[in-house]
């Protein structure tokens, strides 16, 4: 007979054992769930990946929702776009084609002298991934209008342009 409880108690051991951890496991909270979040598993997971992985030499093509033109810009001056193509780290993707980003103009000048182009020049400052703003930083991209010739009067060519639904590459 003591064999006989020895093995009931050990079966009834083993029990406890999966009821706790069963227990435990049930207790615990995914993300987001507290709030009542819809953001998806993959959302979130997403979003993690591009706060870790997004490395400096990663290229963002982004498409531009206005036209950026040197003669109506100034330093400062922010301007938005959007990821034109998803951003791939090691294979996963981290930003999705159509994120929302946001930029500022760091120089612009029309072209003065024979010679002479207009400049423009701009960075990303952010992106929003699935409602989640992150800060960024890019290399500024720099665009040059078509230098002035001798004895041409200025025309709109004095300035650097790019067009609305334009896309430009940032690193």
């Amino acid at each position: 007979m003591g064999v006989l409880q020895s093995v009931s108690l050990k079966k009834q051991y083993g029990y406890l054992v999966i009821l706790a951890a069963a227990s435990i496991v049930s207790c615990q909270k995914t993300p987001g769930a507290a709030q009542g979040s819809s953001t998806s598993a993959t959302e979130t997971q997403a979003a993690e990946r591009s706060e870790a992985e997004v490395t400096p030499d990663t290229e963002l093509w982004v498409q531009l929702q206005k036209d950026l033109d040197s003669s109506k810009l100034k330093t400062g001056d922010q301007f938005s776009g959007q990821i034109a193509e998803d951003v791939f780290v090691g294979g996963k993707p981290v930003i999705p084609k159509g994120s929302h980003v946001q930029g500022r103009v760091t120089n612009a000048a029309i072209a003065q002298s024979p010679g002479s182009a207009g400049l423009l020049s701009v960075v990303l400052d952010s992106v929003d991934v699935h409602g989640r703003n992150y800060d960024i930083s890019t290399k500024p991209v720099t665009l040059q209008g078509v230098p002035l010739q001798q004895g041409r009067a200025s025309t709109p060519v004095d300035s650097a342009y790019a067009p609305k639904n334009g896309i430009l590459q940032f690193f």
